[in-house]
């Protein structure tokens, strides 16, 4: 009997990881405006400036790495807008 206890705490563990999250998306969960703003980025492929208001002295991408990380992952889906909004906007 003792050996099944870490099995079943593992099972609970790993159902609440996976579980916690469908149920997030089920009820029709958006993320608010900083995640969608590096979706829109990605999807878009415009510059910042033509996404947000900015002034004029911050030309510079403010988070380049992750910017191509979620290129990379747009790439990946082909493009699907829907999915991207998802997939890139969870950190």
């Amino acid at each position: 009997m003792k050996r099944y206890i870490p099995l079943a705490i593992w099972i609970v563990v790993v159902s609440a990881i996976v579980f916690i999250p469908l149920k997030i998306i089920s009820v029709g969960f958006m993320p608010m405006d900083d995640a969608l703003r590096h979706a829109a980025k990605t999807i878009s492929g415009k510059p910042w400036q033509d996404i947000l208001v900015m002034r004029g002295d911050f030309p510079i991408d403010p988070s380049p790495g992750w910017q191509k990380i979620l290129d990379w992952v747009h790439a990946m889906h082909n493009g699907d807008v829907m999915t991207d909004t998802w997939n890139l906007s969870i950190r």
